[in-house]
């Protein structure tokens, strides 16, 4: 039976008040029609796909009742849907339900194995009155690949993501997050997941966003990540300082009594490309 990943913070979360705010609907019934578009998805989008889908059968999958237009852009602001120039996808759809698409391939190459044999066994039991052999044992899912013990970065780098982050993940965010780790070493890799983890956005694009964003800054150690954000924190605190003091400066060259606006994280945008 199919299933799909859904998170506790989800009726708290800043998307489906997004969607409250927009549409003017309950937590309840937010909640309800992503969790009809995710159902529907699993057998239908496969990919995360639905650009070919006109608003309207996008509104009836999700039993959406009110405007169709409205109610496919409220997605879109809220980021449950990203869309592109050509296509509408579903968010983080492969971190998500990676392993289901990888099991359901997994289980059809197993059907596929067993008609081939059982073809097999039709055609000697024609030639041969002897009974058949019984069916070869169908094997069972494979776990995912377990760190390379080799490597202590790559090592030390993957157990964190398996036992903080996803602990079966995809092929394809392994075979990135190798990459990153050739690049920077398993430290900078496991700063990326925590900051993530901190910001409750522990999905492995919102990490590899992270990841690129260190790469194209220079970041190949700690040393440099620490550098980095100690030069990043000073310039936006010095921006801050002189906004702020341009604020307080009230009518008459007198300063104002309110002051400047509440401080700001001075890394936020530090750790996005």
């Amino acid at each position: 039976m199919a299933w799909i990943e859904l998170h506790q913070g989800m009726p708290g979360h800043r998307k489906t008040r997004r969607v409250k705010s927009i549409l003017e609907i309950d937590t309840p019934t937010a909640v309800g029609h992503m969790c009809l578009l995710w159902l529907w998805a699993l057998d239908n989008a496969e990919d995360g796909s639905i650009g070919g889908m006109l608003n309207q059968e996008i509104a009836d999958v999700c039993e959406y009742k009110g405007d169709a237009d409205t109610f496919v852009e409220a997605l879109v602001e809220a980021g449950y849907l990203i869309k592109t120039e050509d296509d509408l996808v579903l968010h983080d759809w492969a971190d998500y339900c990676g392993r289901l698409m990888d099991k359901r391939e997994q289980n059809r190459h197993r059907q596929q194995r067993y008609r081939e044999n059982h073809k097999g066994e039709q055609h000697r039991k024609k030639a041969d009155p002897a009974p058949p052999p019984p069916p070869p044992e169908i094997p069972q899912p494979e776990p995912a690949p377990a760190p390379e013990v080799h490597d202590p970065e790559l090592a030390k780098a993957m157990t964190f993501y398996m036992n903080r982050v996803n602990p079966t993940p995809s092929p394809t965010s392994l075979e990135e997050l190798k990459g990153f780790i050739a690049d920077m070493g398993a430290d900078v890799c496991i700063a990326a997941m925590e900051y993530a983890i901190d910001e409750h956005k522990a999905g492995w694009s919102y990490i590899r966003g992270t990841l690129r964003a260190y790469r194209k800054r220079g970041i190949r150690n700690m040393d440099d990540l620490r550098r980095a954000q100690e030069e990043y924190e000073r310039s936006k605190q010095k921006q801050e300082g002189t906004h702020n003091a341009s604020n307080r400066r009230g009518p008459g060259g007198y300063a104002s009594a309110k002051g400047g606006a509440p401080g700001t994280d001075p890394l936020k945008g530090f750790h996005t490309e």
